[in-house]
């Protein structure tokens, strides 16, 4: 992950998706609480999550990582 903390893409993630909490996202991703708990001690996202929420989401694997880019995957602009 870029300068982002594993806080901010959990924020973004949370309010994209509407998960309150991590075992929500464990479940949403199909992983152990303890991968969450993993990746936030390395303050890193696996690239794996990334495509899978992008995927079954339709957002932009770029801004669920950095915030940066088009929210939703196939734009072309920045959306707020």
């Amino acid at each position: 992950m870029n300068a982002t903390s594993f806080d901010a893409f959990f924020r973004r993630v949370a309010d994209a998706i509407g998960v309150e909490t991590q075992n929500d996202l464990a479940r949403v991703l199909g992983v152990n609480r303890s991968a969450i708990t993993q990746a936030k001690q390395r303050n890193a996202i696996p690239q794996k999550w990334l495509h899978a929420l992008a995927r079954d989401y339709g957002y932009s694997a770029r801004w669920l990582e950095s915030g940066d880019g088009p929210k939703h995957a196939g734009t072309s602009c920045h959306e707020p």
